[in-house]
């Protein structure tokens, strides 16, 4: 167990202080920059169709919006650490070709992993999916049987159990960007592994951390607070991860304690 969610709010406050007018102008320039990707996108879905929205979004999230937002993650987790960066730092991805691939590469892996693990947990979903359409029976000239008509709640059962399910998959990786923030030259690989590990010490506070902001949350579908609870929920994001990486690190002390101990009674 990490710190609990009060600590971490209280931390994040704490550090949040004198930073305020600061934090909420670098927020803002990612707020503004995805509300112009998702208008973007609108605008092709009515003069283009759905398939030219989809493209669109999914282009403009991965290559500008995403790596957007892992510079303004640095620009949060240095103020932690009491830098003064300028608020146009949050493009500091875009700085450089080796930056912006390197940060490209962290968001496209967690854009395949989410991608892999949904389509694999939805194939039960899809199949009844299939098995219920009635132009899979008109494909092979052939009568729908009455019992598909009694699908439609185990396809909705099967959605539900998959969602669960890609969650808890990709919850194992929530650390990764913080980790990338963090240390310039860690591997993405390495980011994505690490990840992994410390998820089983901080993945069960971060879910209670982020139920407690979910009061914040829906305030924010007013747009306007989420002046605030932008750069509230970052930094108490990155002051979390740095408790779990901290108890991750306690835990492997005490591992190699274990094993010094046990080698010299040996």
């Amino acid at each position: 167990m990490t710190a609990g969610s009060s600590v971490v709010k209280i931390t994040a406050k704490t550090a949040l202080k004198g930073n305020w007018l600061r934090c909420i102008a670098a927020g803002m320039v990612f707020i503004v920059s995805a509300m112009a990707v998702s208008l973007t996108a609108q605008l092709l879905y009515h003069s283009a169709g759905t398939v030219c929205y989809s493209a669109a979004f999914i282009l403009l999230s991965v290559f500008i919006l995403a790596p957007l937002f892992i510079g303004t993650l640095r620009y949060f987790w240095r103020m932690l650490f009491g830098v003064k960066d300028s608020v146009s730092s949050v493009f500091y991805y875009f700085s450089s070709r080796f930056d912006y691939l390197r940060a490209l590469k962290l968001t496209v892996g967690m854009f395949v992993r989410f991608g892999l693990t949904a389509v694999a947990l939805n194939i039960p979903y899809y199949l009844v999916q299939l098995v219920s359409s009635s132009w899979f029976y008109d494909w092979f000239d052939m009568a729908r049987p009455i019992w598909t008509a009694n699908l439609q709640p185990l396809a909705m059962i099967l959605r539900i159990v998959a969602s669960v399910g890609v969650f808890f998959t990709m919850i194992r990786y929530y650390a990764a960007p913080m980790l990338f923030v963090a240390d310039d030259n860690i591997n993405v690989a390495e980011a994505f592994h690490t990840s992994s590990v410390i998820a089983k010490v901080g993945a069960i506070d971060f879910v209670y951390l982020c139920f407690s902001f979910l009061g914040w949350i829906i305030l924010s579908v007013f747009v306007f607070p989420l002046m605030v609870t932008f750069p509230y929920m970052m930094t108490a994001y990155l002051v979390h991860t740095r408790f779990a990486v901290a108890q991750y690190n306690k835990h492997i002390e005490q591992s190699d304690s274990a094993v010094d101990t046990f080698a010299e009674g040996f």
